[in-house]
């Protein structure tokens, strides 16, 4: 036994080791880039955009320390005929690739907990949208720029970033992405109206959106925008809050679970169990709280992304004492829920 535990925390001690490393020389990568982002647009490179929506879609099922190190390669790549055409002109395509990469590498740094190496990359995307006029990516930037900024708990930012957003998001599924940014932000915030209606306007602009080019991380769905609903309205305090939270938990992983395999976005399954679990504490029902945690409970290492411990080390102050004072059910979930957090 405990040379297993040890064997398991040498490998663990070498993965975050490896991490670090590889998020380190994204930054190196990241800044090299800044400097070729300036000439005029040109000509396709329709392969390293294909690359990106690759890497987009693989994201939803694979684990973030691999795609770090398959999006920074890809990066590195188009960064290497980038600079080859920098002075022959021609390379809007390689560019708009290198900024949708570069949306990977900040999903990567922000799952793997770095929010400051996600900054700075998803700076990189959105200064890429700039410099080609795609509006597409420069309204997914200002989303994923709100995500990073919620992380960090900057909720007023995270709303100013997703107000501003807007003002690209004319096409595809920008919009409710946006909206529904608002929604958690404002939640976050206190403001029940505002979120409420946010989520409202967001799930009329999901149903008038387009298609998006790229898929994957790219893309905003149904059942992603219901699981932004369940995730929103966890932080309020009434009821009927948390039954309309626990509604679009469950939406969420019942759209996904019925849908194909390889579109199946296994952390944000994974996060939309601990919404619903969230939103059954806070009405008071415990066992069915505790079997939305049970997949998420049995998740290995490699899965158990910083979103996922910061959420469930939620459920446990839920469960505190204060609210849940002589429950033996209470105290065994906040028990299992605060080991798994610290894992």
């Amino acid at each position: 036994m405990l040379l297993d535990a040890w064997a398991r925390g040498e490998t663990e001690h070498r993965e975050a080791a490896e991490h670090r490393r590889l998020l380190a020389a994204s930054l190196r990568s990241r800044a090299e880039l800044d400097a070729l982002l300036d000439p005029p647009p040109g000509q396709a490179a329709d392969d390293a955009l294909a690359t990106a929506d690759g890497l987009s879609r693989a994201y939803l099922g694979t684990p973030p320390g691999p795609m770090l190190q398959r999006a920074l390669a890809a990066r590195d790549g188009a960064m290497t005929r980038l600079a080859g055409l920098h002075r022959a002109g021609p390379h809007r395509e390689l560019t708009r690739a290198i900024g949708y990469l570069s949306g990977v590498l900040a999903y990567a740094a922000l799952d793997l907990g770095d929010d400051r190496v996600a900054a700075a990359h998803a700076a990189t995307a959105y200064r890429a949208g700039k410099v080609v006029g795609d509006g597409a990516l420069l309204a997914w930037t200002r989303g994923t720029q709100s995500l990073i900024a919620r992380f960090g708990q900057r909720y007023a930012i995270a709303l100013e970033l997703a107000h501003d957003g807007m003002t690209d998001a004319d096409g595809g599924t920008a919009a409710p992405r946006l909206l529904a940014g608002q929604a958690q932000s404002l939640a976050n915030l206190g403001d029940a109206t505002g979120a409420h209606r946010a989520l409202t306007a967001a799930e009329a602009a999901r149903d008038r959106a387009g298609s998006d080019e790229l898929g994957g991380l790219f893309t905003f769905s149904p059942a992603k925008l219901a699981y932004y609903g369940g995730s929103a309205l966890i932080w309020l305090d009434g009821a009927d809050d948390a039954r309309r939270a626990l509604g679009g938990a469950v939406e969420a992983i019942t759209l996904w679970e019925a849908g194909e395999r390889a579109a199946l976005p296994e952390d944000d399954h994974a996060l939309a169990h601990v919404y619903a679990s969230t939103a059954a504490v806070q009405l008071g029902e415990l066992d069915r709280a505790a079997a939305m945690l049970t997949p998420v409970l049995a998740l290995p290492a490699e899965r158990r992304i910083s979103w996922l411990r910061k959420r469930v080390t939620r459920v446990s102050e839920l469960l505190g004492p204060d609210r849940f004072a002589g429950s033996d059910e209470a105290d065994a979930l906040r028990t299992t829920v605060a080991a798994f957090a610290a894992s």
